[in-house]
C-alpha cells in the first residue's frame, strides 16, 4: 500500500517508461530491458531497504522476488493483465 505521493511518483515513472517504450523503434529499448533495469529500483522488498531489521534473505528467495518484480513491471509496460497465480 502506497501513500498518494509515492503512488503518483511510481505511476508517473512507469508512464514515462511506457513513453520510452513507444519510441522503441528509435532507441532499441524493449519492455524486458526496462523491466529488468527499473523493477529492482521501484519495487524493493522491505528486507532490501537500508536499515532493515528483517535480516538478509536467502539468495534464491531474493532472485525469485526480483524476477516477480520484473514480471510485474513488464506486464505494466506491455499493458498485459496480470495472470492469476497457479
Amino acid at each position: 500500500q502506497l501513500d498518494d505521493e509515492n503512488y503518483t511518483t511510481v505511476f508517473y515513472i512507469l508512464s514515462f517508461l511506457r513513453t520510452v517504450l513507444a519510441h522503441a523503434h528509435n532507441n532499441g529499448t524493449t519492455a524486458e530491458q526496462l523491466a529488468a533495469v527499473f523493477a529492482p529500483v521501484l519495487l524493493r522488498t522491505p528486507h532490501a531497504l537500508p536499515g532493515s531489521t528483517t535480516g538478509q534473505p536467502d539468495p534464491a528467495s531474493s532472485t525469485a522476488e526480483q524476477r516477480e518484480a520484473a514480471n510485474f513491471v513488464y506486464r505494466f509496460l506491455a499493458d498485459i493483465s496480470p495472470t492469476a497465480p497457479h
